[in-house]
């Protein structure tokens, strides 16, 4: 006959095996809208050499805020420039030099 294996128990106070979890990071103090990029040395194309961008003409909606900024759309190699219906696009193709 074997003899029988005793094992020790452990005995945990809850004051002391409760973890404290931290919330996630609020931004309350952060701009709801992003600031816009300052000007850059992209050189935007000729309003006449694209002509209208838009996609309805007649309701030329802005893509961006300032001219020659970076565009806040995901792609960091698009910059903001004016097209021939007085609207602001979102370009990465530059012009030529002036």
């Amino acid at each position: 006959m074997h003899p029988t294996k005793t094992y020790p128990t452990f005995a945990f106070a809850p004051e002391h095996s409760v973890v404290a979890s931290t919330p996630f990071p609020t931004y309350a103090d952060e701009p709801s809208d992003p600031v816009p990029s300052p000007p850059s040395s992209f050189n935007c194309p000729a309003a006449s050499f694209v002509g209208c961008t838009a996609p309805d003409p007649d309701n030329p909606e802005n893509e961006c805020s300032v001219e020659g900024a970076k565009c806040n759309n995901g792609n960091d190699r698009e910059f903001c420039c004016s097209d021939n219906c007085l609207r602001l696009y979102c370009t990465e193709k530059e012009g030529l030099p002036s």
